[in-house]
């Protein structure tokens, strides 16, 4: 029985050390969505999941979440029992964006013809955001532009804070570049006049897709909401505490993200990758620096790391140059938002991030793509 209780204590702790997110993990939920994030992975234990288990009461699980650990019970325990569910309107979208990007787990379902039907819809949808949901560089210079500090979205919670704007290739193979809107609207300059601009990298180290766990970073709108309370895991995440990202909550006619965009995007795609990365249940996306070294000189992303699926600043010493981009995106966010930018001020950030991809040139985000779209 001694030995029981360390083995628990053990696992626990090494989860709670481990597990990138706000809170100490809690609700059922959490716990759910902790172990598909680490199934996916493929480093959950059957032992460790077993304790898992034992923190969740499926009373309390959303009806994605109770299939998700029927996948994985099935997978551990090596059964192929059929999941049987009837399910409500919010709960049925993610379910169904949940089967339609994951149809390898449909013969685990017991799937009315309706239920299918929507499904077979859901992939057209993925499908089509796939194939035709490119911005064009007029789109992305509207977006930059547009004024979106009034909105009625969380009751106007994010009015006049700053405005992130990460521009990426279509191929995450390549660096993005930041750049941002003070709370007044104005782009953020560097003391000689030029738009203040740091580059980054989107990429899955997995070399999935958005809507994939450990996929690349989704195109679309987000919250940035704090940062994690401590630089934790200094080897994945950095020396530096990382920004917090959240989906922007929504329903059928996504007004919250709307609210968000010029009118004229309300017909286009690309933003949608976001919503289905939502509805699909990913997680724990945030902005981070990294204590892992690019040793490739000759990968398209040098000296950038790749990460599970976060946005990852570059951090570490290269051709002896020590760069803390972590550090400068902090700081010029704070400053940005009217704040003093020291470490205290840190869980105070506050703003809207948008992942735009800007063509498909196979060279990393400069300035210069910027002046060509006429930002500058």
């Amino acid at each position: 029985m001694k030995r029981l209780l360390i083995l628990i204590f053990y696992i626990n702790f090494n989860i709670l050390a481990q597990v990138d997110y706000p809170t100490q993990l809690s609700s059922s939920n959490e716990w759910a969505e902790y172990s598909w994030v680490k199934f996916e992975s493929e480093d959950l234990l059957a032992d460790e999941f077993q304790i898992i288990s034992n923190q969740i009461d499926n009373s309390e699980l959303t009806e994605l979440n109770k299939f998700k650990l029927f996948i994985i019970t099935n997978h551990i325990m090596g059964t192929k029992s059929l999941f049987n569910t009837t399910v409500g309107s919010q709960q049925k979208i993610d379910l169904v964006t949940f089967l339609a990007v994951n149809d390898m787990y449909t013969e685990d379902l017991s799937m009315s013809k309706s239920l299918s039907d929507i499904v077979s819809a859901k992939k057209r949808e993925i499908s089509l955001i796939k194939n035709n949901g490119k911005l064009t560089t007029k789109d992305v210079k509207s977006i930059i532009n547009f004024d979106s500090s009034i909105s009625s979205y969380r009751n106007g919670e994010y009015n006049r804070t700053v405005r992130v704007f990460l521009l990426c290739r279509e191929d995450r193979h390549y660096p993005c570049l930041f750049i941002l809107k003070d709370i007044y609207g104005d782009l953020v300059r560097r003391s000689d006049g030029l738009i203040w601009s740091l580059p980054a990298l989107a990429k899955s180290k997995r070399g999935i897709s958005y809507n994939k766990t450990n996929g690349d970073t989704p195109a679309g709108v987000h919250q940035m909401d704090s940062v994690m309370l401590e630089a934790n895991r200094k080897l994945s995440f950095g020396k530096f505490r990382r920004i917090i990202l959240n989906w922007i909550n929504g329903n059928f006619f996504e007004e919250g993200t709307l609210s968000f965009l010029p009118k004229d995007q309300s017909s286009k795609l690309w933003w949608r990758e976001a919503i289905i990365a939502r509805d699909v249940g990913r997680k724990y996306l945030r902005i981070h620096g990294t204590g892992r070294i690019n040793k490739d000189s000759k990968s398209t992303f040098y000296p950038h790391v790749p990460t599970s699926g976060c946005i990852s600043t570059l951090e570490g010493l290269y051709d002896g140059v020590n760069y803390e981009g972590q550090r400068e995106i902090l700081e010029e966010i704070l400053k940005a938002s009217q704040l003093l930018p020291v470490y205290s001020n840190e869980v105070n950030i506050s703003g809207i991030l948008y992942v735009l991809e800007l063509g498909s040139k196979e060279s990393a985000v400069t300035i210069k793509d910027l002046k060509e779209i006429g930002i500058e």
